[in-house]
């Protein structure tokens, strides 16, 4: 990322528009890569509508600790990763 930016201003939806999926992709990568030596998760899931953007080269090289969810109801999202049932 860049100083004074945010993660709107950096991989937002503007962004993604401007730039084109194949080089926003490249900064979600990024962003991935410099936020996993600062929380080490275990797993981390991508999700919203834009996330079913992202290339399949640059989801093949952020790893297998990132998984990308698709879109659902906004409150039905997360509901199986919490135990509350099927989606």
């Amino acid at each position: 990322m860049r100083w004074g930016l945010t993660c709107d201003d950096y991989i937002g939806e503007h962004e993604r528009l401007r730039l084109g999926d194949a080089h926003w992709s490249r900064r979600v990568r990024r962003v991935v890569e410099a936020l996993r030596p600062m929380y080490l998760w275990d797993r981390l899931y991508l999700g919203g509508g834009n996330s079913r953007r992202i290339t399949a080269a640059q989801l093949a090289k952020i790893g297998d600790d990132v998984v990308v969810v698709p879109q659902r109801g906004r409150h039905d999202r997360w509901r199986p990763l919490l135990g509350h049932g099927p989606p």
